[in-house]
């Protein structure tokens, strides 16, 4: 079953803190924390981009790519209903990551 799926996600991101982060990439999966599609970590890592330094390495894989496969699935869902802003999402995510400071 998926921990954190039915939170919301303004919840989540407040609850996203590094030490929380760490601990739950390092005993979870990104699948196990949130199954379907939304935008918890794409929100997380797009408004908290130094937050990616946290997650566990040997997860830190399959999370990035949770991430990105979920800010695919939004950018299409807002295509389908012919959003103006259509792969923004996206857009936003990878910004966010390309901007970070070298640590």
């Amino acid at each position: 079953s998926e921990a954190l799926g039915n939170i919301p996600t303004p919840i989540f991101i407040k609850l996203a803190s590094c030490p929380v982060v760490r601990r739950l990439s390092s005993e979870l999966t990104a699948d196990e924390l949130v199954r379907n599609h939304t935008d918890k970590f794409v929100t997380m890592i797009t408004t908290q981009p130094s937050i990616i330094d946290c997650i566990s390495d040997e997860n830190l894989e399959a999370f990035v790519l949770k991430t990105f496969d979920d800010a695919r699935h939004l950018d299409s869902e807002r295509c389908i209903q012919k959003a103006l802003d259509c792969g923004s999402v996206m857009v936003n995510l990878t910004n966010s990551i390309l901007h970070l400071e070298d640590s």
